[in-house]
C-alpha cells in the first residue's frame, strides 16, 4: 500500500482518490498499534491514506458483504488474506484483486479510470 500511495500521488491521483488500510482486528489493533505498523511499513497517514478500524460489532457484517478472506479464533485473526476493493463516486464496489499481490499499475489504471468516470 505504501508503493501504492506513492505511485498514486506521482500519477497526480493523491487528491481524487482515498486509500483507507481496514484492520481485520479493531479488538487488537489500536490506533497506536496501527500507528506504529504504518510507520514500519512506510504508509504515510494523510487525507489521501487512512487506517481504520471497524466497530468490533460491525466488521462481521462488513466483511460477509464484502467476502473479506479472513478466519478467527479465540483469539483473534488467525490467518487471512489480501483484498484490494475499488469503490467508484457513489460508493459502489467497482473494482476487487484477491491475491497474494496485486499488480501497481494495473491498480493506478482502475483508479485513473474510476476518477475519470462521472
Amino acid at each position: 500500500m505504501a508503493q501504492l500511495q506513492a505511485q498514486a500521488q506521482k500519477a497526480g491521483l493523491s487528491d481524487k482518490v482515498r486509500l483507507l488500510l481496514v484492520s481485520y482486528d479493531p479488538e487488537f489493533d489500536t490506533p497506536r498499534v496501527l500507528n506504529r505498523y504504518a510507520q514500519a511499513h512506510g504508509t504515510h497517514c494523510n487525507g489521501g491514506m487512512m487506517l481504520l478500524r471497524l466497530d468490533p460489532k460491525d466488521k462481521r457484517r462488513l466483511f460477509e458483504e464484502l467476502e473479506v478472506a479472513v478466519n478467527f479464533n479465540s483469539s483473534g485473526v488467525n490467518i487471512h488474506g489480501l483484498q484490494l476493493f475499488l469503490f467508484d463516486k457513489q460508493a459502489r464496489l467497482a473494482r476487487q484483486y484477491r491475491t497474494w499481490i496485486w499488480d501497481n499499475d494495473a491498480v493506478l489504471a482502475d483508479l485513473k479510470q474510476l476518477t475519470e468516470e462521472n
